[in-house]
């Protein structure tokens, strides 16, 4: 009977952390969709003089595969397994001339003069036509920055998915985790002090049978071998007060499933 009081109470317990979790972190949502956006255009300030540093090189080499290897390959500050918004760079920010010139007419006027000198010397039988067909290479090759009113609305999308993903994920998470913790008890009232851009600080939750705790958040964000970035939501419990008025010494995660269960077994 008490294991299946238990399950019952878990069950029911769920919708209602899920609904506590999401009035929180929904009302902070919207402040992480702008950092995100902060920072994604942080980044391209910082990352087109790595894209003009590459386009000289290949220039100097005359090697186009140098431009991707400097900033999107394996080893470049670019590359999604090293910067997190590395994909939405090189969809939506930095493009290869010769795509861009089909966005904007600023390109196309570009790749078209330099087309335009390659046949007037072709025609000619100028010397130096071989010369203009490798620079009419490099200059479809070459990476530019794209224009704000082409990547505005994919950027706006990406704040919005990013935001979801971030906070889905830590709902998710934390209300496993305190349903496992919270067996059999009713909450009157869940705190909080995270901070809307990585919701760090704490969460204190009050019971009706006057135990309580403190959980405190600090958010680690990680790599697949995949390149696959994620969070992780590593949990400290602080100030465990049991419905007795007892403490808990060195609260833990293994405690918080073990003797703090294991008191509110009395109430069955």
């Amino acid at each position: 009977m008490i294991k299946l009081a238990h399950l019952l109470n878990e069950m029911a317990m769920k919708p209602t952390l899920e609904r506590e979790f999401e009035k929180i972190v929904r009302s902070l949502q919207v402040d992480y969709e702008e950092y995100v956006k902060t920072t994604i255009r942080s980044t391209i300030k910082k990352a087109e003089p790595i894209v003009d540093a590459a386009n000289k090189e290949a220039v100097s080499k005359n090697n186009t595969s140098l431009i991707f290897g400097k900033t999107f390959g394996s080893y470049g500050p670019l590359n999604p397994r090293v910067n997190g918004f590395g994909t939405f760079l090189r969809q939506w920010i930095f493009l290869p001339k010769e795509y861009a010139a089909t966005k904007d007419t600023r390109f196309k006027k570009d790749i078209d003069k330099a087309y335009d000198e390659l046949k007037k010397a072709d025609t000619t039988g100028n010397d130096n036509v071989e010369d203009l067909r490798r620079a009419w290479k490099m200059e479809m090759a070459q990476y530019v920055t794209m224009p704000e009113s082409y990547w505005k609305d994919a950027l706006d999308k990406e704040a919005k998915h990013a935001s979801e993903m971030f906070y889905t994920s830590f709902i998710n998470k934390n209300v496993e985790k305190f349903s496992n913790v919270i067996k059999g008890k009713d909450i009157t009232d869940i705190k909080h002090n995270l901070t809307p851009r990585s919701l760090s600080g704490n969460i204190i939750v009050e019971c009706s049978d006057g135990s309580r705790f403190r959980a405190s958040f600090n958010v680690e964000t990680s790599i697949s071998k995949n390149g696959k970035w994620f969070n992780r939501f590593p949990t400290r419990f602080h100030d465990v007060t049991f419905a007795d008025g007892t403490k808990m010494k060195s609260p833990s995660e293994a405690k918080m499933k073990s003797p703090f269960e294991a008191k509110m077994k009395k109430e069955f």
